[in-house]
């Protein structure tokens, strides 16, 4: 599943095309020690590039990673209802 994600950040447009390549890379590098740099590497890879200049910006803010990977993330898994049988 591919998806373009586009959101506006401090006034800033950015673009991302997140696949599900780039989301499962995300997934196995998060470590419970290490949360920037998994989130960081996964807005790098996927932002378009055009908006790379204007992320890596944004990305030298503390907290920005962790909170922007969140919003693409959430924008591109679908929702599921999961219901556990007895």
């Amino acid at each position: 599943m591919e998806k373009t994600i586009s959101l506006t950040v401090n006034g800033i447009d950015l673009a991302f095309d997140v696949t599900l390549e780039a989301f499962n890379t995300y997934a196995n590098e998060m470590q419970p020690t290490d949360k920037v740099n998994p989130c960081h590497n996964f807005l790098m890879r996927t932002v378009k590039a055009e908006y790379k200049d204007a992320l890596r910006e944004l990305l030298n803010q503390p907290g920005v990673a962790i909170e922007l990977a969140a919003a693409v993330i959430n924008d591109y898994k679908p929702k599921v209802t999961i219901t556990l049988g007895k």
